[in-house]
């Protein structure tokens, strides 16, 4: 009898932990089933998420362009070496805002569509500076700019191929400047006491450039702004082929 009722207190026990095992996997799979539907309702909202982040960094880049940044192709050989004819330029070019610049820095000129004077050009004289000229060379405040040839005479080349100098002005800036073997000859002279507001711009390419030695100083009004890097380059010479060039 004592036998039974062990047997019997057994089998209610091993029920009763079967049951609770049961109960357990029961609420385990719920739970599973729980956070797999909240997984699955957690998805599209992340993707919205993503989505909504693209939006705004496509938002924001729009207005970087629009309030900040221009692109322009360059309309003449004036500034070469540095920019070429037909060069894209991605340009810092602030809305409501008047940009200052440093005697070496390179502007974009706002020009009619009808006018074929250069739109690139190399500010040489600020506010308050006195420059004189003659042809191709400058003296700022009674300094010539330092010239260094880097074309090699020694190397045998057409005579209308044109010598590269580096010029350096005394607030440090340089920059690459063309000069055809035998200089140039004209009656190019004159001199300026620059006013507030106001420019004296030269090309680099000095024998192909129509700038401040002829049509004198520009209005600050009339800068557009600075050139960043050359988007697409009308040389194969860019980063990725055509693409992707520093302004040096």
């Amino acid at each position: 009898m004592a036998s039974k009722r062990q047997s019997s207190s057994k089998a209610r026990t091993h029920h009763a932990s079967d049951k609770k095992t049961k109960q357990h996997d029961t609420a385990s799979k719920r739970s599973e089933n729980r956070e797999k539907a909240s997984s699955s309702k957690q998805k599209p909202k992340s993707g919205f998420s993503v989505f909504k982040r693209i939006l705004v960094v496509i938002a924001l880049l729009t207005v970087l362009f629009i309030y900040f940044l221009d692109i322009t192709e360059v309309n003449s050989n004036a500034m070469m070496p540095a920019l070429s004819r037909g060069d894209v330029v991605v340009v810092f070019a602030p809305a409501f805002v008047s940009l200052n610049f440093e005697s070496g820095e390179i502007a974009n000129i706002e020009r009619s569509s009808n006018d074929l004077a250069p739109n690139f050009l190399r500010v040489m004289g600020v506010p308050n500076q006195t420059i004189s000229y003659e042809d191709d060379q400058l003296v700022i405040d009674g300094i010539r700019p330092k010239r260094f040839q880097l074309t090699n005479d020694a190397i045998i080349r057409p005579i209308d191929e044109p010598d590269i100098w580096r010029e350096t002005l005394s607030n440090g800036m340089n920059y690459r400047i063309i000069l055809p073997k035998q200089g140039l000859h004209g009656s190019m002279r004159g001199e300026f006491k620059i006013e507030s507001d106001t420019y004296f711009v030269v090309g680099d390419n000095r024998m192909a450039s129509y700038d401040s030695r002829q049509s004198g100083v520009i209005v600050q009004k009339a800068i557009k702004g600075k050139p960043l890097f050359i988007l697409y380059a009308s040389h194969n010479d860019g980063i990725l082929g055509h693409y992707f060039k520093g302004i040096y």
